[in-house]
C-alpha cells in the first residue's frame, strides 16, 4: 500500500474516531437519565456520547428495583448537579446495582442515595459497580424509610479533593439504620470527612486500602468499623471528633500515621493488637509505649475507650527528614494558593 492510500485509509477513520469522543449531552431539566426530555439530545443515554449533569439539576436512576447500566459513555456531574440513586419500595432488602462506564463528580457536585416518601419503607442497597472519579470537594449523602438504608462502592474512588459523606432523615425520619460499605481498595487521597447526623451510622471497611491514601474525619454519631485487614493501613491519619467512634475490629498497623482524637470521642481496640506512629488525645501526645483501654483511660486526657483484650503500640516518632519538610513546605504552599 501507498504512503497516500494509508492515509485516505487512515483519515476516515481518525474523523470518526474524533467526532465520536467529541459528543456530549447537557442536561436541560431534572428527571430520570433514561428519559430523554433530561438531555439537550432530546435521547435516552447512548453510547459514543458524554453526558453532563448542569447546575441545579437532580437526575435520578430508574425508580424501581434492579441492575442499570447507564447508556452513555461517562456521566460527569458538574458544581451544583446532583446524581441520585433511588428506589422506593415496600418490601425487605432489595439491591440495585448501577454501572457506568465512567463516573466522574467536579467540585461542588453531589451524589445522594435514598427514598422520597410515598410509603417507601422498604431496606435498600445501592451499589454503585463503578470507580468514582472525585475532582474537588463535593457532598455525598444517604436517606432511608423505615429500615436499613445502604450505600456500596464496590468499586472504589479515585482522584483528589474532599468527599463530606454524611446521613439525612428519611421520608420516616430516625427510624432508619444507615451504612456506607467499602468493598474495593481506593486509590483516592484526598480526605473523608464522616458524619452520622443525629443517629448511629457505620461506615464498613470491608476491603484493604479501602479509602485510599489520604485522611478521614469522623464526626458526631458515625463509627468507622475496619471489618478487613489493611482497611486502614494506607491512610496518612486518622481524626475522630466529637462523639464519633473508630472500631479497630481488624488490626491497624501503620507506622506512617496515627490517630488524633477529642474528648468525646471513642477509640474501640476490640481484641485487636493495633500499632500507630502517634496518639494525641484532646492536644496530649500520648507516650510510646503498649497499652490497653485502662491504660488509655487512666491517662486522664479524656477519651472513651473499649476492648475486651486489645492494645494500641505508640512508636517512637522520628524526626522529620528534610525531604519531609520539603513536603510540609509544598503542601503549605498548595493550600494558600487554594485559599487566595
Amino acid at each position: 500500500m501507498t504512503s497516500l492510500n494509508k492515509l485516505t485509509t487512515t483519515l476516515p477513520m481518525l474523523v470518526l474516531a474524533t467526532s465520536l469522543s467529541a459528543h456530549s449531552a447537557v442536561s436541560v431539566q431534572s428527571g430520570f437519565w433514561t428519559d430523554g426530555t433530561t438531555w439537550d439530545t432530546g435521547n435516552p443515554p447512548a453510547g459514543g456520547t458524554d453526558y453532563f449533569i448542569a447546575d441545579g439539576h437532580v437526575v435520578e436512576s430508574p425508580n424501581a428495583t434492579g441492575d442499570y447500566n447507564f447508556g452513555g459513555d461517562n456521566l460527569t456531574v458538574q458544581s451544583g448537579g446532583t446524581l441520585r440513586f433511588e428506589n422506593n419500595h415496600a418490601s425487605g432488602l432489595q439491591t440495585n446495582n448501577y454501572t457506568f462506564n465512567s463516573l466522574t463528580l467536579l467540585d461542588g457536585a453531589t451524589m445522594e442515595a435514598g427514598q422520597e416518601g410515598g410509603g417507601a419503607f422498604g431496606a435498600s442497597n445501592y451499589r454503585i459497580n463503578t470507580t468514582v472519579e472525585v475532582n474537588g470537594s463535593v457532598d455525598v449523602t444517604l436517606s432511608g424509610g423505615f429500615y436499613f438504608s445502604y450505600m456500596t462502592l464496590a468499586n472504589g474512588v479515585s482522584g483528589d479533593g474532599t468527599i463530606n459523606f454524611s446521613r439525612v432523615a428519611g421520608f420516616y425520619g430516625e427510624q432508619s439504620g444507615f451504612e456506607l460499605r467499602l468493598d474495593a481498595t481506593s486509590t483516592y487521597s484526598g480526605v473523608w470527612n464522616l458524619s452520622g447526623l443525629n443517629q448511629p451510622f457505620t461506615t464498613k471497611v470491608n476491603a484493604a486500602g479501602a479509602f485510599g491514601t489520604g485522611t478521614i474525619n469522623i464526626f458526631d454519631n458515625m463509627i468507622v468499623d475496619n471489618l478487613f485487614s489493611g482497611g486502614l493501613d494506607s491512610l496518612a491519619g486518622i481524626a475522630i471528633n466529637g462523639t464519633g467512634e473508630l472500631q479497630l475490629t481488624n488490626a491497624l498497623n501503620d507506622l506512617n500515621s496515627g490517630i488524633t482524637m477529642t474528648a468525646g470521642a471513642t477509640l474501640d481496640l476490640t481484641d485487636q493488637s493495633s500499632t500507630v506512629a502517634s496518639l494525641i488525645i484532646d492536644g496530649n501526645n500520648v507516650a510510646a509505649g503498649t497499652y490497653n483501654k485502662d491504660q488509655l483511660a487512666a491517662l486522664g486526657y479524656g477519651g472513651l475507650f473499649d476492648g475486651s483484650t486489645g492494645t494500641i503500640t505508640v512508636s517512637a516518632v522520628p524526626e522529620p527528614s528534610s525531604t519531609a519538610l520539603i513536603g510540609l513546605a509544598g503542601l503549605a504552599l498548595i493550600l494558600r494558593r487554594r485559599r487566595f
